[in-house]
């Protein structure tokens, strides 16, 4: 059996957690186990999950609490865990790849990268440090992931994105629990005091500036005057909850917004749904939109993201540039289009079926290993 060593911040629900959960759950794990190492100090959600499947769960301390301290932690980690032949990196940025270099100093052959983000929101000093640690990543790195062509360019640079070398890994879903039912969208509006004929969208992902969450209000005060019963109802959360729920109150549509928390059922809120509505200023590849297009509901999103997420035709991109105006009626027409017949057939063709992603990695790995 090969144990690989997932690298990530937190194990929590977040996207590059909810894709890595996803692989782990359908990747052959006589063949290949996960274990993870993480930079929090708390049980996550995913924690018992991840113990079930057989993993384990280490953590060592962050970035934030002391440089020398985490170069250290990583040293003695590695010189006690000489199983591993294979890391495999989950970065949003290069601000951090003091892994792959305790990694490469304690021999393990096979050191992958995997880029799931577009921009480093972080200070300017964490943009300082991402930009120089491109020049460094290749004398540490291996192997080379992203999980979209826009992803491998920002964090590799150009030259590298031209020559193609890297690896683009779907952000990929179980297609067959995201499907459209009638009667759970019927039983949920229920639940939440909405009738079939009120207008609800929906927005996924936590309340963070990435995901411009201030835009997203002030479009739905827009189309709150032209639709008064519409509702938003907003699935997440984070270090945004309260100045959210100030400007809620602020702009007079408490009666119309819902915060949902963190929730397990997505997919049957996507059935819930009209619309998904997402602004964000900058993304990898989300996998929530590949989530929303399996059950064919329609999106509209900012023209930011990477069109590499586009499979229905019904999806929308939409300039941050163009008022907010001009948002509200997109948003409310999208609202019309209904859902896309045949939509999990085409998510699979278009490469988004977890089973071969899966399958894909064991692969990788397995050669990796072998070579």
């Amino acid at each position: 059996m090969i144990r690989v060593l997932q690298i990530l911040h937190g194990l929590n629900r977040g996207g590059i957690e909810t894709f890595l959960m996803n692989v782990y759950r359908h990747i052959d794990r006589n063949a290949v186990q996960f274990d993870f190492l993480v930079s929090v100090h708390y049980e996550c959600h995913y924690t018992k999950e991840i113990i079930s499947l057989g993993g384990h769960v280490y953590d060592i301390p962050a970035r934030r609490e002391g440089f020398f301290k985490r170069k250290k932690a990583l040293r003695t980690f590695f010189k006690a865990h000489k199983e591993y032949q294979i890391i495999h990196q989950h970065a949003s940025s290069l601000s951090d790849i003091m892994p792959l270099k305790a990694a490469k100093e304690a021999g393990i052959p096979m050191r992958i990268i995997h880029s799931h983000n577009t921009k480093e929101g972080g200070s300017i000093l964490h943009k300082y440090i991402h930009w120089i640690n491109r020049f460094f990543v290749r004398k540490y790195a291996t192997d080379f992931y992203a999980c979209s062509g826009l992803a491998a360019r920002w964090m590799y640079g150009y030259r590298q994105y031209v020559s193609n070398d890297y690896v683009i890994i779907r952000n990929a879903i179980d297609i067959s629990v995201f499907r459209f039912e009638k009667i759970t969208r019927k039983r949920l509006r229920q639940e939440f005091g909405i009738n079939e004929s009120q207008l609800v969208i929906g927005n996924i992902g936590r309340f963070h500036p990435q995901k411009n969450h201030d835009f997203l209000l002030n479009v739905f005060a827009r189309i709150q005057k032209k639709c008064p019963d519409a509702q938003l109802l907003l699935v997440g959360d984070g270090v945004l909850r309260s100045h959210i729920e100030k400007m809620i109150h602020d702009l007079n549509i408490e009666a119309n917004v819902k915060l949902l928390g963190v929730r397990t059922d997505i997919p049957q809120l996507l059935s819930m749904f009209d619309v998904l509505f997402m602004p964000s200023l900058y993304e990898g590849l989300p996998v929530t939109i590949i989530e929303a297009q399996a059950t064919g509901l329609t999106c509209v999103l900012s023209s930011v993201i990477t069109s590499e997420v586009k499979v229905i035709d019904s999806l929308i991109f939409k300039s941050l540039e163009d008022n907010e105006e001009d948002w509200c009626d997109v948003v409310i027409q999208a609202a019309c289009v209904g859902r896309s017949l045949h939509a999990g057939k085409l998510i699979a063709e278009a490469g988004y079926d977890i089973e071969n992603v899966s399958k894909e990695l064991e692969n990788i790995y397995t050669v990796g290993v072998n070579k």
